[in-house]
């Protein structure tokens, strides 16, 4: 198990498909690089069973990293993550996705939640 930390957005600025205009900071490519070279070298990884999991601004950043890379990951799991409506998500269709989210929680919007569930 893997978990990484992140003080910005968990964004790959190299990918070809771009979340943000801007040169926002993002360390998903670090991330994807350490696991493909270090972490690979040293354990018996299955790339094609890489599951991957968070809270919130986390799940803001799974969903930002299958978007990215959505043949990646074998699946994702979301709790109070969302992703914004302008985004097309027939990009992650194939990605099972099963997502968590209360309708009282004032934080995090519920409705962008439910956008994802319904993908």
């Amino acid at each position: 198990m893997l978990v990484p930390q992140s003080n910005g957005f968990w964004l790959d600025n190299t990918s070809k498909v771009k979340i943000h205009d801007d040169a926002s900071y993002g360390v998903l490519a670090e991330v994807l690089k350490f696991i493909d070279t270090k972490l690979s070298k040293q354990y018996k990884i299955d790339a094609g069973r890489v599951y991957v999991l968070s809270h919130f601004m986390g799940g803001m950043g799974i969903l930002t990293a299958i978007y990215q890379h959505p043949d990646r990951f074998a699946a994702a799991i979301t709790s109070a993550g969302f992703f914004g409506p302008q985004f097309d998500l027939t990009r992650i269709q194939d990605v099972p996705l099963w997502t968590f989210h209360g309708d009282a929680d004032k934080t995090a919007l519920y409705s962008l939640s439910k956008i994802c569930s319904m993908s």
